[in-house]
């Protein structure tokens, strides 16, 4: 789904949630779009190489909010659970919060991030080697950066959390297997 609009939050209560229908590359495609919130959902994926939110690398997004969320594998695992990786200009305050992350490649990846916060997520990864639990830019770029992960629980990645670039923090987090 490409999103048409700025500013929609999708909310969740009671076990709400979307499930891969299809062999879809991206289930929620930000498409541009600023201000969108995902909240109280469960993301189940049962399709291979899945993702479930992303930017698709090429129209660029600001303010996205995910929290309270589960990314879980059904018939499959997800491929990645978010992707914002258009690197035209910074990708900034992405705030992903209180989730839970089960990944066979990354569990978040941001690319040039500003004033990003990944912070209490659960990351898990479920059975591939050459793969990152949280990855915060894989390039470094002048004067961005200013991104916290901060009590988190990584495990199981080849690397747990990748801090590329200027000030970003890490701190109260749980790496294991990585």
């Amino acid at each position: 789904v490409a999103l048409p609009v700025n500013d929609i939050i999708f909310e969740g209560e009671g076990g709400s949630g979307f499930i891969t229908s299809g062999a879809f590359p991206i289930m929620f495609d930000l498409n541009g779009k600023n201000g969108i919130t995902f909240r109280n959902l469960k993301f189940t994926a049962d399709h291979a190489n899945c993702t479930a939110i992303s930017d698709g690398g090429v129209a660029h997004s600001f303010d996205l909010t995910v929290e309270s969320c589960q990314f879980l594998q059904g018939a499959q695992a997800w491929f990645s659970a978010i992707v914002l990786t258009d690197n035209a200009s910074p990708n900034a305050g992405h705030i992903v919060r209180d989730c839970q992350i089960f990944s066979t490649d990354r569990g978040i990846f941001i690319e040039r991030p500003e004033t990003c916060l990944v912070s209490h997520c659960l990351v898990n990864e479920v059975g591939v080697v050459g793969t990152y639990g949280i990855e915060i830019s894989n390039t470094a770029y002048a004067g961005e950066g200013h991104s916290v992960v901060e009590s988190c629980s990584v495990q199981g990645y080849e690397v747990g959390v990748q801090l590329t670039g200027e000030s970003h923090v890490l701190r109260d987090s749980f790496l294991a297997g990585s």
